[in-house]
């Protein structure tokens, strides 16, 4: 799997993402980090680990056309979770629009790899 996988868990057909949470203001930080809230400034002993789900709406996108490395077009998202947590990733979509419905889930890339990505609820497998 990918490097990244760390960072989501599957549960039954959703993929949920994993973060740390403050256990001061409950901010909620993603990706997870150890080093304290950037919220309210509590030191990172007050961060706890916390997963939430990647059903969301989508905030913002745009197309990369040029990448050294990656095959080009691709999307990327700015997802608003149910959590109320930004999170940016792949966007697998034909036509988005902007306060959407999408949800995460793995893409298959090869027989040891995926990668997380955004899709449509209406395209969501399970």
């Amino acid at each position: 799997m990918s490097d990244r996988e760390d960072l989501w868990i599957e549960k039954g057909s959703e993929i949920f993402l994993r973060g740390v949470r403050c256990t001061n203001c409950g901010s909620i930080l993603f990706p997870p980090q150890p080093y304290g809230c950037e919220a309210c400034g509590a030191d990172g002993g007050s961060l706890e680990d916390f997963e939430f789900s990647s059903q969301g709406t989508l905030h913002s996108f745009t197309t990369v056309y040029v990448h050294p490395k990656i095959e080009t077009p691709y999307q990327v998202a700015e997802v608003r979770t149910e959590a109320r947590q930004y999170v940016r990733a792949r966007l697998d979509h034909p036509d988005p629009k902007v306060g959407e419905a999408v949800i995460g889930c793995l893409q298959i890339i090869d027989d040891d790899d995926a990668q997380f990505v955004f899709v449509p609820t209406s395209q969501a497998g399970g």
